[in-house]
């Protein structure tokens, strides 16, 4: 009876110990659980950046476009006026003299809110609404008109001179230009699509800056927002981008300026003049609240992986504290302080198992009545 309830005392204790032998498993799933979370937690978020651009790409392309359409109108527009005065112009221009012909083109010049109309003939001859005469024959836009091609030429910081052929028999016979401000064409470009993240400019196909929407010089220049360290996938795109410009065809990217700052570059031809309207917006443009929520996400998540790593810590802390206790309830004598029967059959087992033949010997001894020592009070021995 005695044998048997000593068996079962030493089964619960061992039973009570014995999940604790495997902690290190267990703290090594709470390792690999709070990894996985965080891996996961960091892909989610990066393929959301990643869908946020590519929405925010599509985002900008379409707004650019019907920018880009908006503005080719009014260059179009711009140019069937001037074929509304032609196809007048070339009978009266025929047997009136000076005086009814800047008359003639004062009329068309108010009706069709040109700042002045100018017919310069292949002999030289000049007619013009303004008081002041002035020298259109050698600009440049103007030369391209008596060639048979519509220009386009800058007389100053304030004013655009649009020109045309004018046409007799189907030959060029002159070229007919309107004066406009480029201020109209400046407030058009001044897009209040993108939350004010945006700069747009018209250039030419070796990227030069035709109009800007403001008169600060110089407004963009391609070379310099292009960072040295640039990758080959945004030379690539740049690349691509002079040879679609040249194609008259559209494109977005987005590229690391050289300040840092992430951004989309659009691009959409302007066939009227072929011109180009590039538009710079930020990358952010869609993004930003859904950047602050990552963000937070990102707080949380490292708060919440901190917070498992203190529970963490102070679990294996308590762990270690609860189980140096079990192993002196199970192996220490309560009253000497040494080890018990257990722990001694325990090192016992250990030792002999390394031991060669008669290397040791057990010594039993009995001390009667000994248990009287024990039970007698401290304070009286």
């Amino acid at each position: 009876m005695g044998k048997s309830k000593k068996q079962f005392t030493r089964k619960r204790l061992f039973n009570s110990i014995k999940p604790f032998f495997n902690y290190k498993k267990g703290l090594f799933c709470l390792v690999v659980l709070i990894v996985f979370t965080s891996v996961a937690t960091i892909g989610n978020a990066s393929r959301l950046h990643q869908a946020i651009n590519n929405r925010t790409q599509s985002y900008v392309a379409d707004v650019t476009l019907q920018l880009s359409n908006d503005i080719d109108f009014r260059l179009a527009n711009v140019i069937n006026e001037l074929k509304r005065v032609e196809s007048d112009f070339i009978q009266f221009y025929k047997g009136n003299d000076t005086e009814n012909i800047q008359a003639f083109l004062k009329k068309y010049a108010a009706n069709l809110a040109f700042n002045e109309i100018v017919f310069i003939s292949k002999d030289g001859e000049i007619y013009q609404t303004s008081e002041t005469l002035e020298d259109h024959m050698n600009l440049i836009g103007v030369q391209k008109s008596l060639q048979g091609e519509n220009g386009v030429s800058f007389l100053n910081s304030q004013s655009i001179l649009y020109s045309i052929p004018v046409l007799d028999n189907g030959n060029v016979v002159g070229a007919l230009a309107g004066v406009r401000d480029k201020e109209n064409m400046q407030k058009l470009i001044q897009s209040k699509s993108f939350s004010g993240k945006s700069l747009s400019c018209i250039v030419n196909l070796d990227g030069s800056v035709i109009i800007a929407p403001t008169d600060i010089e110089p407004y963009m220049q391609l070379d310099s927002i292009f960072s040295e360290k640039t990758d080959s996938k945004v030379l690539t795109s740049v690349e691509q981008m002079k040879e679609d410009m040249v194609n008259s065809e559209s494109g977005v990217f987005t590229f690391t300026a050289a300040n840092g700052t992430e951004l989309v570059l659009s691009y959409n031809p302007l066939t009227s003049f072929n011109w180009v309207l590039l538009t710079l917006v930020s990358a952010d443009v869609i993004s930003h609240d859904v950047n602050l929520y990552i963000t937070q996400t990102f707080i949380i998540t490292a708060g919440t992986i901190l917070l498992f790593v203190l529970i963490l810590f102070l679990f294996v802390k308590a762990y270690r504290s609860y189980y140096r206790k079990l192993e002196d309830v199970a192996f220490v004598d309560g009253v000497t302080g040494g080890m018990n029967n257990t722990a001694f059959q325990h090192k016992c087992r250990e030792t002999l198992k390394k031991a060669l033949p008669y290397d040791y010997s057990i010594v039993l001894l009995n001390i009667k009545n000994f248990k009287l020592i024990n039970e007698f009070p401290a304070s009286s021995r």
